[in-house]
């Protein structure tokens, strides 16, 4: 929220100062059906009754992302960040997303690398998230340029 960053803001002024800000803002632009890789745009979304559930920092962003893009989020399961899925957490969310009535189940493409989509008797898709950078772009550029400088040039050997 405008309030929220204000704060956020605030707070990085005091801490660091004359650290360079960037300011982004998350993106969906499509989603994968993890089945046979077929993109939809976001409009597969639209009015649709889902179980979502993702293993990331912050679930709950995912969770407004989707329902921004017209998803109906029926059920929503967080697991911790980085959270690997066993067989038995497969057939519980196949499970839960009967029980709550839904047509297909959405994660994020992070988590989807981590999953059998055979292992889901619903359609299985992923969420297609980019970063859209919003203030800071040159701080953003001079900062990722400073990583990726060449290397200085290797001098030839001499011959023998």
């Amino acid at each position: 929220s405008p309030a929220e960053l204000a704060s956020l803001r605030e707070t990085l002024d005091r801490l660091a100062p004359d650290a360079a800000r960037v300011e982004t803002a998350h993106k969906p632009v499509a989603v994968r059906m993890l089945f046979n890789k077929k993109r939809h745009g976001l409009e597969w979304l639209k009015s649709r009754a889902l179980l979502a559930f993702c293993g990331i920092g912050n679930p709950e962003s995912f969770r407004r992302t989707i329902e921004a893009a017209g998803g109906r989020v029926e059920k929503f399961i967080a697991f911790e960040d980085h959270h690997r899925y066993t067989p038995a957490e497969a057939r519980m969310l196949n499970a839960e997303a009967q029980e709550f009535m839904a047509e297909a189940l959405v994660t994020t493409e992070k988590d989807a690398t981590k999953l059998d989509p055979e292992a889901f008797a619903l359609p299985l898709a992923a969420l297609r998230i980019e970063i859209d950078v919003l203030r800071g772009e040159p701080a953003l550029e001079a900062e990722l340029q400073s990583l990726v400088r060449p290397a200085a040039p290797v001098a030839a050997a001499s011959a023998r």
